[in-house]
């Protein structure tokens, strides 16, 4: 039973995700395109990680009318510090 409920919370959890991966490619498609010409990276790893700093800020915003600028901004400050270690 354990095993059902973890796949099925699984499954719940990539259908989400999927979606909000569709939803972000679609209305902020131009900014990921920007970020990933930006930093030389493939727009899927850039998208992936857009999508999930996405979700995260989203979760513990108040106000989300900035939250494309935050995210941008987050995901380029990523690079930008791995690559100095």
């Amino acid at each position: 039973m354990d095993n059902a409920v973890s796949t099925l919370k699984t499954r719940q959890t990539k259908a989400r995700h999927g979606d909000q991966e569709h939803f972000l490619h679609k209305q902020n498609q131009g900014a990921i395109e920007s970020i990933a010409r930006e930093l030389n990276r493939p727009f899927a790893e850039i998208a992936a990680l857009y999508a999930d700093i996405f979700t995260h800020l989203k979760a513990r915003a108040e106000v989300t009318d900035y939250l494309p600028i935050f995210v941008a901004r987050t995901v380029r400050l990523h690079y930008q510090n791995s690559s100095s270690h």
